[in-house]
């Protein structure tokens, strides 16, 4: 049996390949993941791995390592976090080659969905002798968040880009070949299609209500957002899609589910949560350059059953 590895952030597409590859299927629709898992057929789920810049970990703001740490603590999984140094590419090459030669690890499994890095995953695992997988690669957004809910994703907004969310005329920037995915918060703006059943007039709202969280004004005309007020710290909920996000994907061209780094989120809870769920027990918001961010203060892992 080959074993693998998930690369893991702790955010939401890393936690549902995971869910993918563990948990049974019972429910799908076959044809939404048959194909898309057939090459991870047999395979192991040996462990989950952390990519983290040497010295950098508290640079992790969008995905801080205490919270990813008790992700793995309430899913009972063996976690490591390996430190990679510049240049990028060549310091993830090495920590893959250690997966293999110090693990047994022969594949790879990331959440990536778009090519929003310059194929940087595809170029680090070459000659390292482990295989890239991307089971979610090009899935719509609609299928990514049923997934999410099929298996009780309590998926929280950790980080938005609000110079990209809150002004209309933001320049877009790209990475460069040599920046690691867990960089990825500056990409080009793109656009993903709302849920099914969700509607959105000419100002972005839906049905043309106010029937957002922080809800969505008019000022001479033009829709006035605010993305920390919005969306920092909300649940990726049905509610939140039937309510804002319309005025974000529409109004501002922002991928449904933040796939080009508009938003980043935290797992605080899932199926495979077999040991409690996070609870957040402080938070700040900080802000750094165009982007804002929740920043935990008091977190700790408890017992599903004592949390409403």
């Amino acid at each position: 049996m080959a074993s693998v590895a998930v690369s893991f952030t702790g955010g939401k597409d890393s936690m549902l390949v995971l869910h993918l590859l563990r948990c049974s299927l019972a429910g799908i629709d076959p044809s939404v993941v048959q194909d898309r898992l057939s090459n991870l057929a047999g395979c192991d789920v040996k462990l989950l791995v952390t990519f983290a810049p040497v010295g950098g970990a508290a640079s992790f703001k969008a995905h801080p390592l205490t919270i990813i740490q008790l992700q793995a603590k309430a899913l009972g999984m063996r976690h490591l976090v390996m430190e990679v140094a510049p240049p990028y590419k060549q310091g993830y090459q090495a920590a893959i080659t250690t997966l293999r030669e110090g693990h047994g690890i022969t594949g790879l499994v990331t959440g990536d969905i778009l090519d929003v890095c310059n194929g940087f995953m595809q170029g680090a695992v070459q000659g390292t002798g482990v295989t890239l997988h991307t089971p979610l690669w090009g899935m719509d957004r609609q299928t990514l968040l049923s997934l999410v809910y099929h298996f009780s994703m309590d998926a929280v907004i950790s980080c938005v880009d609000v110079t990209r969310l809150g002004n209309r005329d933001s320049t877009p920037r790209s990475t460069s070949a040599d920046t690691p995915p867990a960089s990825r918060d500056t990409t080009d703006v793109g656009s993903g299609a709302l849920p099914a059943g969700v509607r959105a007039d000419s100002s972005g709202q839906e049905g043309g209500t106010d029937a957002s969280r922080g809800g969505v004004s008019e000022s001479a005309g033009e829709s006035v957002l605010d993305p920390v007020a919005d969306l920092l710290g909300a649940s990726l909920s049905p509610g939140l899609y039937a309510g804002v996000m319309p005025a974000y994907v529409v109004g501002r061209g922002m991928d449904a589910c933040g796939e080009r780094g508009e938003f980043h989120t935290w797992v605080m809870d899932a199926q495979l949560f077999v040991n409690g769920r996070l609870h957040l027990r402080g938070k700040v918001v900080e802000s750094s350059g165009s982007h804002s961010f929740l920043v935990p203060t008091d977190v700790v892992l408890t017992p599903k059953a004592t949390i409403c």
